[in-house]
């Protein structure tokens, strides 16, 4: 049995990203969260009159967004091991995984570089929330790692 984490049935992979750049967004925090349920509700109206009553989990994010997984055993919800660390093209790392249950699943991780944060006095600053840097979106595609 899988986590809902894990889930691997056709309609968890179903999933649409929608990207507003250069929005001109309110400063006030309440506004926020009015918008965000705004652009909620909006979409989820358009896809159920769409595709029926199909969205469940509609989530506006202000900001920018980057995905990650748990190590957890995609066979068996056990915790994976992660070893051997090693850099790849680019900004990508990966690491031999496999389950720690024994349950005979192996794997790599793949890691990439989602941010970077520099030393300002007694603490680190994210250069993407300062927009030193502006983060990539890129869509998941079938690829040997």
């Amino acid at each position: 049995m899988t986590s809902p984490e894990n889930t691997n049935d056709d309609a968890s992979l179903a999933r649409l990203t929608i990207a507003v750049t250069n929005a001109n967004l309110p400063d006030d925090e309440a506004k926020q969260q009015a918008l965000c349920e705004s652009l909620e509700t909006a979409v989820g109206t358009v896809l159920n009159e769409t595709l029926g009553d199909a969205t469940e989990d509609i989530e506006a994010m202000l900001g920018h967004t980057y995905t990650s997984v748990r190590p957890i055993c995609p066979a068996c919800d056990s915790a994976l091991t992660l070893d051997g660390i090693h850099l790849g093209e680019g900004a990508d790392a990966y690491a031999v995984a496999g389950c720690s249950a024994d349950c005979g699943w192996t794997g790599d991780g793949v890691f990439t570089l989602v941010d970077l944060d520099r030393s300002v006095g007694d603490h680190s600053e994210s250069e993407v929330l300062a927009s030193g840097i502006r983060p990539e979106r890129q869509r998941y595609t079938d690829r040997d790692c």
